[in-house]
């Protein structure tokens, strides 16, 4: 994220058969990519985000979770994050799950958000 946020984690769940037929920018959608991301950002980057998503047509749904408070409800021990100035990160740590097409494949990387033919 380069809009004031960092990226913990992705995982891919596969595509899998959506729990029922969704409607998504004026198309039908039986199956799609399952993925999480793990992130801490600002609430400014959090509707950033939101609205990059619901602008998407690679996204059929999404869902943002606050898991925690404090960073120390959220990280393990042994992690320390540092921000760009040395300090101890102190934001919450937050989740992205979003459904994908099935015919589509994310390249998430440094801002880029470019599906694969």
């Amino acid at each position: 994220m380069n809009v004031g946020g960092v990226v913990r984690g992705i995982n891919s769940w596969g595509t899998c058969r959506l729990p029922q037929r969704m409607r998504r920018h004026q198309q039908f959608h039986e199956k799609g990519d399952y993925w999480t991301m793990q992130f801490d950002a600002s609430p400014r980057t959090l509707r950033s985000l939101n609205s990059i998503m619901r602008g998407d047509p690679r996204v059929i749904r999404w869902t943002m979770l606050k898991l925690g408070e404090k960073l120390e409800d959220v990280v393990k021990e042994r992690e320390v994050t540092v921000d760009r100035t040395g300090q101890r990160g102190t934001g919450p740590r937050n989740t992205l799950s979003f459904l994908g097409r099935e015919d589509r494949e994310f390249e998430l990387g440094a801002g880029s958000h470019d599906a694969k033919p």
